[in-house]
């Protein structure tokens, strides 16, 4: 049915409805034309109107040449069947997105139920005026173009996506398709076709600008509960917001039974929620299992007004496996600053004397108190150059208690951290008293006890200090 012709390239016409050519593709397709020559014709209607092939004509015209083999097709660029043909090769030849994809799949789907040629169960044209009209086209017309199921087998995906695809651009707005165009949600077809499943035109408007803006992964239900929440329609199930600076919560960490480690996922919920900008970057420098990942993931849960959009970075000295890859932790020592710049920042560091056993690096080994400040002043400093002005600095501290020790059985590591910040240029904007749940560990019994028999408490309180990068800090020290 196409002819093969010798046409010059001089008379090969454009229409307005091809894509832009690419000149990065145009470049790389010319270099391989230069090499093995032109593997897959030009594809032209009858009146030589190009239907496929605008990146491999810019490349031959790149590279001089005058004319070029040509597939020929027996109708008119305006004609339905040249439509069918363009759309055909471009989903051959092109690297498509997912919605590109779909768009083109359905412009194809509605051609050809208007040339008749939509084929019903057991691919038997499906109605009897299609079978006339089929009847009244030249031979082996249909047998030009790729059957649905060849062209799904062809383009790499099955019947089923196939169908898909389809129903992602026919149940999506031209407008929501333009919204989606240019972000990274319009390559993740599970995404696109849960979103096209969403019946309010509104909400899905608003999930759609949502996960378009967004930089963790949430699903579409949970992207669907936050719009839920904004709107007032259900409530935040996580009550832990605390409206003092005395924090103590049910719970020892966030996902207990997952994830190693004591620090409460609930310290990482507060101090996003009351000091972290709703836009930027925020990082945590010692971020063990990735528990400010986790948190922010689930913040819908917990941010209630708030809406937080904020681009996450997570480091460790040491990064452990599988959390590492599971959250992008990327290794760095704390006591340089970090490779960007960020709005917010939290620092949970070893615990004098308490990590020795579990924990790797000198701060955490350290037996020398001396070394052990020293180093963290090495982190202040450290975090106050990651900042930018204004930025925010989380530190979580717990004072040395040794009720074994009777010379030195209690060191203010707090207010020695306090001090340090004040010398590095910081400004304390908050302190907050944070339980340890302690005396709900297993065998706290026995620490108890011995604790009142020898009349000396141990540490039960964490103090988190909020810093706040200033040019100059006018806040003395207590």
């Amino acid at each position: 049915m196409f002819e093969r012709q010798i046409v010059p390239i001089t008379n090969i016409r454009l229409n307005g409805h091809l894509r832009t050519p690419e000149a990065s593709k145009i470049e790389e397709i010319a270099e391989s034309i230069a090499k093995v020559g032109l593997l897959h014709p030009l594809v032209l209607s009858s009146d030589y109107y190009l239907l496929s092939g605008l990146h491999r004509l810019e490349a031959l015209k790149l590279l001089g040449w005058q004319e070029v083999e040509c597939k020929i097709a027996p109708f008119p660029h305006e004609s339905p069947e040249a439509s069918l043909c363009a759309l055909d090769e471009n989903l051959m030849r092109h690297s498509l997105t997912a919605l590109e994809q779909a768009e083109y799949l359905l412009k194809r789907d509605e051609l050809l139920r208007a040339l008749g040629m939509r084929s019903g169960h057991g691919g038997q044209i499906s109605n009897q005026n299609a079978r006339k009209n089929s009847q009244n086209e030249p031979a082996n017309f249909a047998a030009s173009f790729f059957s649905s199921q060849d062209l799904a087998r062809e383009i790499g995906i099955s019947e089923r996506t196939y169908r898909d695809r389809i129903s992602i651009a026919r149940k999506l707005s031209l407008e929501e398709r333009n919204l989606i165009r240019t972000t990274p949600l319009a390559d993740k077809p599970a995404l696109l076709l849960e979103i096209s499943r969403i019946q309010d035109p509104q909400r899905r408007r608003a999930v759609i600008e949502m996960m378009s803006k967004q930089t963790s992964n949430l699903s579409v239900r949970e992207v669907i509960r936050q719009y839920r929440i904004q709107k007032g329609e259900i409530q935040a199930e996580l009550d832990i917001i605390k409206p003092s600076n005395w924090w103590t919560f049910g719970r020892p960490k966030w996902l207990q039974e997952q994830f190693p480690g004591s620090i409460p996922g609930e310290i990482y919920a507060n101090a996003l929620y009351y000091f972290a900008p709703e836009q930027g970057i925020a990082a945590d420098g010692m971020a063990g299992s990735g528990m400010l990942r986790r948190v922010y993931t689930d913040r819908h849960l917990w941010q209630k007004n708030r809406q937080l959009n904020l681009e996450i970075h997570l480091f460790d000295l040491f990064p452990k496996q599988p959390w590492a890859s599971k959250y992008s932790i990327q290794k760095h020592d704390m006591t340089k600053p970090l490779p960007i710049q960020v709005d917010w920042l939290f620092i949970d560091p070893p615990y004098f004397r308490t990590a020795t056993n579990f924990l790797e690096g000198e701060l955490a080994k350290t037996q020398d108190y001396n070394r052990y400040r020293s180093i963290m002043r090495q982190v202040i400093e450290a975090g106050r150059d990651s900042l930018r002005p204004g930025g925010i600095f989380c530190l979580l501290i717990v004072p040395y208690t040794n009720i074994n020790d009777p010379e030195n059985p209690f060191i203010d590591i707090p207010a020695d951290m306090y001090q340090l910040g004040i010398e590095s240029g910081f400004k304390v904007i908050f302190r907050a008293y944070v339980s340890r749940g302690e005396q709900q560990r297993r065998a706290a019994g026995m620490m108890n006890l011995k604790a009142k028999r020898l009349r000396k408490m141990f540490g039960d309180v964490c103090e988190l200090l909020v810093f706040r990068r200033e040019e100059r800090s006018d806040v003395q020290p207590l």
